[in-house]
């Protein structure tokens, strides 16, 4: 079972520093698959690192990279303890409404 979790562990890690390598597809299929990850994660990995990289990624230069952000961030919001919720959705919903792609803004009034 620990040998799983750490298999787990290592990916994920491995995920997060995907979201900085220079290839969009790469870092938008890595934000997509994610979210099936999500119940697996550590508290302070999920409510602290994950969250950096994501909202990092709002600020892509990639349109459809900006709107997959602000989709998992909408998914992740439950599972965010309250703090840290309204710290970072609110700054990122704010700045998903002010993007120019018609798409991002779009995706927030499904959340």
């Amino acid at each position: 079972m620990y040998i799983y979790l750490y298999v787990i562990y290592v990916c994920i890690i491995i995920s997060l520093y995907n979201f900085h390598t220079y290839l969009c597809r790469l870092r938008e299929e890595t934000l997509k698959n994610l979210i099936y990850i999500i119940d697996k994660l550590d508290e302070k990995l999920l409510q602290d690192r994950l969250v950096k990289c994501i909202v990092s990624l709002q600020n892509d230069a990639e349109p459809s990279i900006r709107t997959n952000a602000t989709i998992f961030l909408g998914r992740l919001a439950p599972k965010l303890s309250p703090v840290v919720r309204n710290r970072v959705l609110c700054q990122a919903y704010v700045k998903a409404m002010k993007d120019g792609f018609v798409h991002c803004r779009f995706v927030l009034l499904l959340f």
